[in-house]
């Protein structure tokens, strides 16, 4: 970002330098919105896919998650690579702070729904939800920063992303599931 300057950002766009400063009042706070706006359609890739039932919902949950990262990879590695405080982007870090907490709520949600069912574990919800997170993440930045690329061709995966990331993530659920979750896991959704 040191080597950007708002009156290259400007031109690029088609607008004057004196036009940009009247809606953005330096780099950061162009960066800060980018990364906003990515939260919020994040936030609906998490909650698009309509599904009956906590478990099934966190898989649902999960596929967004991973859509997302994959229409969206630039956006999604400005949103999720590097710390904003690493990047010095203290604004961004306090902005961003309250979309994470939204997003990470929905699953979070859908969580707290599949242990009233018992169709998880009897685990701290918390927990359960970022192990789960953790292991989409890591599935998707896998899929961005593997040796090709977002390129399916190179057969990284033995198999496109989204089959490997579905049989993943149902075994990864499976270890965290009672028997009547495992029998949801079993059957195949759309």
């Amino acid at each position: 970002m040191s080597g950007l300057s708002l009156r290259a950002i400007a031109k690029e766009v088609g607008i004057s330098a004196p036009a940009i400063y009247k809606h953005f009042k330096n780099k950061e706070s162009i960066f800060v919105e980018i990364i906003l706006e990515g939260h919020r359609r994040f936030y609906d890739y998490l909650i698009a896919e309509e599904a009956e039932g906590g478990l099934a919902r966190v898989l649902a949950c999960g596929r967004g998650y991973a859509r997302f990262g994959q229409e969206h990879s630039a956006l999604y590695l400005a949103m999720f690579a590097a710390s904003p405080d690493l990047l010095g982007l203290f604004e961004l870090a306090d902005e961003t702070a309250r979309e994470s907490a939204d997003t990470f709520g929905v699953l979070l949600a859908r969580v707290e729904e599949g242990l009233v069912e018992k169709h998880f574990l009897r685990r701290d919800p918390r927990d359960l939800a970022l192990s789960i997170w953790a292991h989409v993440h890591g599935l998707v930045m896998l899929r961005l920063l593997a040796p090709g690329g977002v390129d399916e061709s190179d057969g990284f995966f033995g198999k496109s992303f989204m089959t490997f990331f579905e049989e993943s993530t149902r075994a990864h659920l499976r270890g965290l599931s009672t028997p009547a979750g495992r029998a949801i896991l079993g059957k195949k959704e759309k």
